[in-house]
């Protein structure tokens, strides 16, 4: 049997055999605008496609050159993002994927179908041994009632049919027509464009379905081979027209086709496969790797119940089911608890149970890390970093998705990084970069990985607090409490019977299914034989066991869009949702017994035992099944057009009158629902901006917990942090309309704080007056540094100049007064004197240059990778903006430290003018912003030889600076936090704001010390006394309330009264606390049995506590009983059945409140 290895190699040397050139796939980060990242094997050859580049493959960087005309390869793709996207399915089956290779063979105006055809049939059965008895080949057949463009593929027909025919097969049935939507390929709505034809594989026990299953989404039939025939170029006005020259595009899923080899022990032993793209060596050494970290085995199991043909395991009829697959048991036709069943025989709910769970989360959590760690692992080795924006942001929800479901295989501290050994060993010689950047890749999600497991927990335990509290309060989705009580205990399933028709696959909670299933041998049913199905699926959705959006009863077959409901809760009080299985079980089995019984018949099979669901993905794919649906019986011809059918129902269309049109027209309303607890959006929004959780990560979670969460909050608290971000980035922009001066202002303030100057203009803007001098030595703002103040003085004349701004290359000087009339400003011509405020250009000095030692101590503590995203810089402070995780106290402390050592050290700070293309390719040489620099630029030094280049940080910048380091003096850091999404900013001192504060701090502490009266030196010792003196005091108080508490408890024993046979206690304590009244109700606990209801205000608001033993949740519930009582106290409350809390402000109802309680007992 092949390995993946040779399977790669040996379709390269395939195709190298036909003069193809292999060239090296290209990087995930794709050249075309609109792409995420590469998703596709012709990505990189659009461009030949297009006509925009000649076809030279051979000449191509690492090409083993062939033909110039001819290429093949295996590319690394990512479908995670936009519109090809398959994260939220990855570890939930055997195949999604959202990183994957695409093996393909391309020909640009040189070969065509015969040989694209006749090769893949070499390479499929001839090389690799595919049986063709199995294959079925797809082509065009337009269907012209929808529009659909060309003619009939008949060249490709004619070739596949060569091929079927050489080995004795009927191409009438191995060859299937598809229409534009399963065998037209367009790249765009315009542009080259034609037919293609698909490979399938018959992946059955006996492997005779005769082409049935081929494109009907059936696991059991896959496509394995695209081969597109581009013929056309589709014109803007509808039209398609031949193009001159024409190519070849084919692909095939590289993962897929191994899982099929290996899975069939090399394609020998169809009967128990067992095909999984996981159940290859392609991902076994991940695992191996795993298991070894972890301590966990994977077993193969899949999450979700019974109804799917997944072939992921030996394919059995009878007998013990295989130790990777769900127990199931099968369907049977008996009775359900269904309307005026007599038969009580069969427990439906005992047909199915998953004693797994556990592993299954496990065997999920495997599949994704294994996933993940190849997407990240790629992407980051082909320049693509996680980060906050577009695809960058992709990667690092994946990342953190992959670090959550760590959690499920024990994993607390990073592991993620220590996967990408077994990448650059396993797949480092087709994809060199794995290897040669391997340190890098695991340095960044090492990074990645401690920054999110920093907040991880605590996000985790928000979650599941907040999850409670909504689950707690389960009225919100109606289904738990309406739902029947099922006894899953002491069931015995050791005799389950597994059937290839009870393969799992994953059932979301709160999600719509269409269902499809039909009578055996295509009978036909009666008019009252469909009565009796149509009672019976509405029966269904009035119990609960799901909401119905429409049903159709036709002669042969049925068809259900639902939504399958809570039936119970599981012990960790977790829901559990009906299963499609159990669902479908009872409304057979009902079915069958009342028609039987209707016709005098016994045990005749009613119903094909498979039936075909397909999950619902969105409003789109939810209203086309609704139509579809309603307009089954119409579009079948079983009535006339302008009649009803009694046999379809809607929410808005029970039975009869004309259901056609009313249903088709409702589609859009009907057809929605759902009504799972909701996580609020400012919940998920906090989740996103203070534990880094992505929303799609926070959607898992929630999913888990039959949660939905409000996407649309979210979004709207997304957009208003955005608009702060573009808000705090905007500066101000001055209208110079009035300036006329056009001689640009000489700046000499890197050398002078004081000259001569002549004015050139004087204007009014705004109420304020700008100067426009010849020359200045005051900075103007920009860069993040504020500009300079100072004085304007001319003869016996002052001026205070409160801000220097420029706009191009004008300085204006705003002076301090508004509105100063023309005769009393420097009059335009005459020279006057500027001098700069020294000591504040002085402490911005100090600040700016101290900002660059941060930022290089930021790059030597934190990251490389932090990049500077903003700054200010001041008299009284720096600023500086980065992205970033929030720093740990540690990683401050040791970025004050670094830049105090630097400060120590007295280095030379220095700056030199040099012509841009000298020093733009530097990356020593920090650049920011995309700023768009001039022929000439100044380079800022710290340490090295004065203007050598050559120090320990340098960047471009045209701020003031310091001469030497030790002229900034102390450096504090007063505080680091969130101003949007991933960017951090510090803010600090140096210099004497740096001593103020120092000095500022001690006084407080000296303060502090002296209120509790101790000296300064012993002080942490004397608060530490306080807190354990008060910790003592609190353990006191505690004792006393409990004993008080009993006593208070003895006291109310005696009041108890019964009503309608149950015990209750109810009371108003005064003014008790929620503490005090929780403590006596927990005393009450272990000496009464029955309801206790007691109430309390204490400053200004009202506590209500209530409480029900466990002989009597069955009758009553503590949390139904604070809902309905704690609204007429002003409040809102709730709980579990047994014990519950609520609160109000509204204390003079309290004993209206009480009284109440009374009259809900049952």
């Amino acid at each position: 049997m092949m390995t993946s290895s040779q399977i790669r190699q040996s379709f390269l040397d395939f195709f190298r055999s036909k003069q193809h050139s292999i060239v090296p796939s290209s990087s995930l980060m794709p050249d075309s605008p609109n792409l995420l990242f590469t998703n596709a094997g012709m990505n990189q050859f659009v461009p030949i496609f297009l006509g925009q580049k000649k076809a030279d493959v051979s000449k191509w960087a690492g090409a083993v050159p062939g033909s110039d005309t001819r290429a093949a390869d295996t590319q690394k793709c990512i479908r995670a993002g936009g519109k090809h996207n398959d994260l939220d399915d990855v570890g939930l089956d055997t195949y999604h994927h959202t990183f994957f290779e695409m093996l393909g063979n391309w020909s640009f105006g040189d070969y065509f179908k015969k040989e694209a055809i006749e090769w893949a049939w070499e390479l499929v059965v001839d090389v690799w041994k595919f049986p063709p008895q199995r294959l079925y080949a797809t082509v065009y057949n337009p269907d012209k009632s929808l529009g659909d463009p060309s003619d009939f593929d008949q060249e490709a027909w004619d070739f596949w049919a060569a091929k079927f025919r050489s080995v004795g097969l009927d191409p009438a049935v191995h060859i299937v027509n598809g229409n534009k939507k399963d065998n037209f390929w367009m790249m765009g709505e315009t542009g080259p464009c034609g037919p293609c034809s698909e490979l399938h594989v018959d992946l059955t026990p006996a492997g005779d379905t005769k082409g049935s299953l081929v494109n009907k989404g059936s696991p059991q039939c896959i496509e394995i081979w695209n081969l597109v025939f581009i013929q056309f170029n589709a014109n803007p006005d509808g039209t398609f027209s031949p193009l001159p020259a024409r190519h070849i595009d084919t692909g095939m899923g590289f993962e897929r086709v191994t899982s099929i080899i290996q899975g069939t022990k090399g394609l020998k032993d169809f009967a128990n496969a067992k095909i999984s793209n996981y159940e290859t060596d392609i991902f076994r050494p991940i695992f191996d790797a795993l298991e070894k970290l972890s301590g966990k085995k994977y077993t193969s199991t899949l999450p979700g119940a019974i109804a799917a043909n997944v072939p992921v395991a030996p394919i059995k009829t009878s007998g013990e089911a295989p130790s990777n697959i769900i127990e199931v048991v099968a369907e049977k036709e008996g009775a359900h608890p269904g309307p005026a069943s007599d038969d009580k025989s069969v427990d439906p709910q005992s047909a199915i149970r998953n004693p797994q769970s556990d592993q299954i989360q496990i065997d999920v959590a495997f599949r994704v890390i294994a996933d993940h760690i190849r997407t990240l692992s790629f992407a980051i080795a082909d320049g693509i970093q996680p980060d906050n924006n577009d695809r960058n942001y992709v990667l690092r929800r994946i990342l953190r998705r992959a670090v959550r479901y760590g959690r499920t295989l024990g994993f607390k501290e990073p592991f993620f990084y220590k996967l990408v050994d077994v990448l650059a060993d396993t797949m480092g010689d087709v994809f060199p970069e794995i290897r040669s950047k391997k340190k890098h890749v695991q340095e960044v999600i090492r990074m990645e990985e401690e920054s999110f497991n920093r907040t991880l927990d605590k996000g985790i335990a928000l979650f599941e607090e907040e999850a409670a509290k909504l689950q707690g309060s389960a009225p919100a989705s109606g289904a738990v409490d309406r739902a029947p009580a099922v006894n899953t205990e002491g069931r015995d399933t050791r005799g389950a019977i597994y059937s290839k028709r009870h393969l799992p696959h994953f059932e979301r909670p709160w999600t719509k299914y269409m269902v499809t299933f039909s009578t055996r041998e295509r009978r036909q049913l009666t008019p009252p034989e469909r009565d009796i199905v149509l009672e019976s699926v509405l029966y269904a959705h009035t119990h609960r066991q799901y909401q119905l959006f429409a049903a159709c009863v036709m002669p042969d077959h049925v068809h259900l869009l639902f939504e399958p409901q809570i039936k119970e809760q599981d012990k960790d009080g977790k829901p559990v949702f009906w299963s499609l299985g159990e669902i479908l079980h009872g409304i057979k089995s009902t079915t069958a017994h009342k028609i039987n019984k209707a016709a005098g018949a016994k045990g005749v099979h009613v119903w094909e035992e498979e039936s075909f669901d397909r999950m619902i993905r969105g409003d789109t794919d939810l209203e086309e099944k609704f139509h579809y649906i309603c307009g089954n019986p119409w579009d079948n011809g079983i009535v006339p057009p302008t009649e009803g059918y009694r046999w379809l129902w809607t929410p808005d269309v029970s039975v009869a009158g004309n259901a056609s049109e009313v249903s088709r027209e409702g589609a859009g309303n009907s057809a929605r629902g759902g009504r799972a607890p909701q996580i609020s959006g400012a919940f998920a929004f906090k989740l996103y901006d203070e534990q880094g959780f992505p929303l799609d990560l926070t959607e898992l979670m929630a999913r888990e917990r039959g949660l939905t969460v409000d996407k649309e909050g979210f979004e709207k608290l997304m957009e208003k942090q955005r608009a702060q971000a573009r808000a705090a980035q905007k500066k101000e922009v001055i209208s110079l309309s009035q300036v006329e001066t056009t001689t640009p202002t000489k700046f000499i303030g890197f050398e002078k704080l004081e000259t001569s100057a002549k004015v050139l203009e004087v204007v009014s803007l705004k109420n304020r007056t700008a100067v426009i001098l010849d020359v200045s030595p005051a900075y103007a703002e920009m860069g993040g540094q504020v500009g300079d103040t100072g004085e304007l003085s001319s003869g016996g004349n002052l001026w205070r100049v409160s801000n220097t701004q420029k706009s191009g290359n004008t300085w204006l000087h705003f002076l301090e007064t508004e509105n100063l009339k023309l005769e009393t400003v420097p009059e335009v011509g005459s020279t006057v004197t500027l001098s700069v405020d020294i000591n504040r250009r002085h402490a911005i000095e100090r600040h700016h240059t101290v900002t660059h030692l941060l930022h290089w101590a930021l790059h030597e503590v934190v990251s490389k990778e932090a990049s500077q995203k903003g700054s200010f810089v001041g008299p009284d402070k720096l600023t500086f903006d980065f992205n970033s995780q929030p720093l740990t106290p540690q990683q401050i402390a040791d970025i004050e430290k670094l830049v105090n050592e630097r400060i120590l050290e007295n280095a030379g700070v220095s700056w030199i003018e040099v012509p841009y293309a000298e020093v733009k390719s530097r990356k020593d040489i920090m650049q920011f912003f995309g700023d768009k620099y001039g022929d000439t630029v100044r380079v800022v030094q710290i340490g090295g030889s004065a203007q050598k280049l050559d120090g320990y940080s340098m960047e471009l910048c045209g701020g003031t600076h310091v001469r030497a380091t030790g002229e900034i003096g102390l450096f504090r850091i007063i505080g680091e936090s969130a101003i949007a999404a991933g960017v951090r900013r510090i803010e600090a001192v140096a210099g004497l704001e740096a001593y103020n504060l120092a000095n500022s701090q001690l006084q407080l502490i000296r303060s502090i010390a002296g209120k509790i009266n101790s000296p300064v030196h012993e002080l942490e010792k004397k608060i530490e006394s306080l807190l354990a003196h008060q910790k003592a005091l609190e353990k006191e108080v505690q004792i006393a309330l409990q004993r008080n508490a009993s006593n208070a408890a003895s006291e109310l024993l005696p009041k108890a009264e019964t009503i309608n046979g149950i015990p209750i206690i109810t009371h108003n304590l005064g003014d008790a606390n929620g503490d005090f009244l929780q403590a006596i109700a927990d005393a009450l606990k272990s000496r009464f049995k029955g309801v206790v209801v007691l109430g309390g205000g204490s400053a200004g608001s009202v506590t209500l506590i209530a409480t029900v033993s466990s002989d009597y949740t069955s009758k009553i519930q503590a949390g139904k009983i604070i809902q309905q009582i704690a609204p007429i106290v002003g409040g809102k409350g709730g709980g579990k059945p047994d014990n519950a809390r609520g609160g109000g402000k509204d204390a003079s109802k309290l004993d209206e409140a009480l009284s109440k309680a009374k009259s809900l007992i049952p």
